[in-house]
């Protein structure tokens, strides 16, 4: 066998070292960038969507229409999207809402907060402008229509927001011009009121100077005004109604009493007007007002109970909703109606100006890059691996060079 001198062993060994270190310290590289790798899959920071329409119809739903979708993985410090136009809206829904000047909006930022934006907006945030018209009519789904309603929204808009420390604001801007109810429970009032205006009619033949009557129900039914509304809400306009308000439930008052009032604006001067003739003038003018106070009665008490049922017919059409998901994620919608609870198979629902933002990851704020425990663990395992190497290695060539001095 062929012996090698000293000097050979130990280049040999020193060469063999060397490979044995490189190795080493390939590995361990190789192992801190995979828990890089591994630590750069972290979840979205931020997340923000918005849409213009979204519902569903006996169960199925239509989707979200006009949407728009941003998530920011702290590649960059902000990403956005936006849009601008009208949608095509599916089915029964569509027969129901018609839209008018719409955008959408949406920001991440790689803090951890979040915007959304829908409505009246343009593709970059701004204000914008924007109508719309629900022509809720239950023959559309097959039921009869017993109360109609179009509610006309002269403007809407909704947004929401996501704090980089988790915390929620949002805000939805909808003014209603009017709302007109009809169907078939509204029409039973039309003969009762006829009735009144043949009776103030004779009355006005006796007593010269009464004003016309104006019948509350027009040719599409009761047209409740912006500012009906806001006097049964308490409040001075559309900005200070409270998030989560339910018009329908409004309805049955307000329609009560357009009637009313349509009814003791006549009522009242009319009686004040056959007091004050003389006598044998008055005497059919007595008459005469009494066949006006039963008529003005018959009305009057068809309206305290005429309107109960709107909302069963109807449903609900809620202002301002806002709703939070099991996953965190937080929506600030601008209109929600919930409509027809006698339809088979479920309610159709129609949510106009979705704006919603997160889930979304809390950002360290302590200065410095944050490095997961996960990556900490691999570098600790892939320096032991090292240490073990660079010591085994050690050892041979000692023992190697105490052979070679022998």
């Amino acid at each position: 066998m062929k012996e090698h001198s000293p000097l050979t062993m130990r280049i040999r060994g020193a060469a063999k070292t060397g490979v044995k270190t490189g190795a080493a310290a390939l590995i361990a590289a190789g192992m801190i960038t995979a828990g890089a790798s591994l630590a750069s899959a972290a979840p979205v920071i931020s997340h923000a969507d918005s849409n213009l329409v979204s519902g569903s119809v006996l169960g199925t739903t239509i989707g979200a229409l006009g949407a728009v979708s941003v998530d920011n993985t702290g590649q960059q410090s902000t990403v956005t999207s936006g849009g601008e136009g009208g949608i095509t809206i599916p089915g029964p829904i569509g027969q129901i809402l018609t839209l008018q000047g719409l955008g959408r909006y949406v920001e991440a930022s790689a803090d951890g907060s979040s915007d959304a934006y829908a409505g009246g907006v343009t593709a970059s945030g701004t204000p914008g402008s924007s109508t719309a018209s629900f022509n809720i009519k239950p023959s559309i789904v097959g039921l009869p229509d017993v109360f109609t309603a179009q509610f006309n929204v002269g403007q809407f808009s909704s947004e929401a927001h996501l704090d980089a420390n988790g915390n929620p604001t949002s805000s939805a801007t909808v003014s209603i011009t009017d709302a007109v109810i009809g169907g078939s429970a509204v029409d039973a009032l039309r003969g009762p009121l006829t009735a009144l205006q043949t009776a103030y009619n004779a009355l006005g033949a006796l007593v010269p100077g009464l004003t016309p009557f104006t019948n509350p129900i027009g040719p599409n039914g009761i047209t409740i005004g912006q500012d009906q509304f806001l006097n049964a809400m308490g409040v001075p306009s559309w900005e200070q109604v409270p998030p989560n308000t339910d018009l329908v439930k409004l309805l049955p008052q307000l329609m009560a009493d357009k009637i009313n009032s349509a009814v003791a604006t006549i009522l009242g001067p009319a009686q004040a007007a056959v007091n004050a003739l003389p006598f044998p003038l008055n005497v059919p003018a007595k008459a005469a007002l009494a066949t006006l106070q039963t008529a003005a009665n018959t009305v009057t008490n068809l309206a305290a109970t005429a309107f109960t049922g709107v909302a069963s017919t109807l449903g609900s059409f809620v202002i301002k909703p806002t709703a939070t998901s099991a996953n965190g994620a937080y929506t600030q919608s601008a209109i929600k109606a919930s409509l027809f609870p006698g339809l088979a198979g479920g309610a159709m629902s129609i949510s106009l100006a979705n704006s919603t933002v997160g889930p979304n990851t809390l950002v360290p704020t302590e200065p410095g890059p944050a490095v997961s425990p996960q990556v900490l663990l691999i570098g600790l395992a892939a320096l032991l691996l090292v240490a073990g190497v660079l010591f085994f290695v050690r050892r041979r060539d000692n023992s190697a060079t105490a052979q070679g001095q022998l």
